[in-house]
């Protein structure tokens, strides 16, 4: 159940009692000030939901879910959590207009912001495994190595940062 503490023109102040999914997923973040959090991280998605047609219950019973799909274990992960919410449904949005596009030049312009979109929820997933301790370094074993007649090889062990 959602208690409506009050409502200006932006969105409203809700506060969750402890059953709802919401006080839930903010207790498993380990959230000290619940209310702040809810009404400055959680409640901008489910008014994003809300001006696409969702009651508010069902807005933020979904942005709760989005956010809590990305398991986080305190309020840095939370809001990164909320910010690949925000992200999923802007690619999600975007996306749609391609169907609505009226010239091959619309049609690039969207399907280059989807684009953009997917970068930027691959570089929010990559982070929220690396804050959480899941990420995967790569280990590449070379096992045997012909060098061709005036060709170099160098032997030894290498860390590289990766290319871009």
């Amino acid at each position: 159940m959602i208690k409506k503490l009050r409502h200006d023109e932006q969105q409203p102040t809700v506060m969750a009692d402890k059953n709802h999914c919401l006080a839930k997923l903010l207790i498993s973040a380990n959230v000290k000030n619940r209310l702040e959090i809810t009404n400055t991280v959680i409640t901008p998605i489910a008014g994003l939901l809300v001006n696409r047609g969702h009651s508010q219950e069902d807005a933020l019973a979904k942005a709760t879910a989005l956010i809590a799909a990305a398991s986080p274990t305190n309020e840095l992960e939370l809001m990164l959590a909320s910010q690949m919410a925000l992200t999923s449904l802007l690619v999600s949005h975007t996306a749609s207009q391609t169907y609505t596009a009226k010239t091959h030049k619309v049609l690039n312009a969207v399907s280059n912001q989807v684009i953009k979109f997917n970068r930027i929820y691959l570089e929010q997933i990559n982070t929220l495994q690396k804050l959480q301790g899941k990420s995967q370094t790569q280990k590449i074993i070379v096992e045997k190595v012909h060098v061709e007649a005036g060709g170099q090889a160098a032997i030894g062990v290498y860390e590289g940062g990766g290319s871009k």
